[in-house]
């Protein structure tokens, strides 16, 4: 990145950048997909699906990568898939159409109203989109349900390395860019964080939450 490209991003902000105003070229497109698809971000996928306490409940996954939760929590087809950014793979069939015979099985998009065990947000949550709203991630959730994030944007132990940095700069999204801001948007959407672990080199964060109790009538009716 040049210093001048440093220069317009402070005076003009991220929505001028080249990635915002022209999209991704197909380079960087591949890297980022084959970064998706290591064997690391795979048994990352296990543990997040562990921690979280994940067993035959919906899962909805919301993310920029392959869906790598979706597909492999489960019944692939009582789960749900919500791609976003730029950089996300787009399915190459439609609602209707059949996946591809060597390929994983299609994963329908949520519908309205529509509530799961488990919701993931993967590499999404710093993204402008259904995958930083804490809100609606709360209400997307059955009662007793919880938030799973797995990120490597946010700031985990021992700092984020300087190409992670430049990832901002570039093509980066600016929601919850840290642990902390995160842990206190969850709070104030009516979250409670149980726990946060970092896992691989360079750390990646996988962070559960639940809502916390809504009131009952009853219990309302005696307060």
């Amino acid at each position: 990145m040049t210093r001048e490209q440093l220069t317009a991003l402070a005076r003009t902000g991220s929505a001028a950048r080249a990635f915002d105003a022209e999209g991704p070229d197909d380079v960087l497109r591949g890297v980022y997909q084959r970064a998706m698809h290591t064997p690391a971000a795979h048994r990352r996928s296990g543990i997040g699906l562990r921690l979280a306490g994940a067993r035959d409940g919906r899962l909805l996954e919301i993310t920029c990568g392959p869906g790598r939760y979706a597909h492999t929590h489960g019944t692939a087809a009582a789960n749900r898939l919500l791609r976003v950014g730029t950089l996300a793979e787009q399915s190459t069939h439609g609602a209707g159409d059949r996946p591809p015979a060597d390929g994983p099985p299609a994963v329908p998009e949520p519908e309205d109203g529509e509530l799961f065990d488990l919701v993931v947000v993967c590499n999404a949550v710093h993204l402008p989109g259904p995958g930083s709203d804490l809100r609606e991630l709360a209400a997307r959730l059955a009662p007793g349900g919880r938030l799973l994030v797995d990120d490597v944007f946010l700031d985990a132990p021992g700092g984020l390395p300087q190409e992670i940095r430049l990832d901002w700069l570039t093509h980066g999204g600016s929601a919850w860019p840290t642990e902390s801001t995160l842990t206190a948007g969850l709070g104030a959407a009516g979250f409670t964080v149980r726990r946060v672990v970092h896992v691989g080199t360079p750390a990646v964060t996988l962070l559960v939450a639940a809502p916390e109790p809504r009131p009952t009538p009853q219990a309302e009716g005696a307060a």
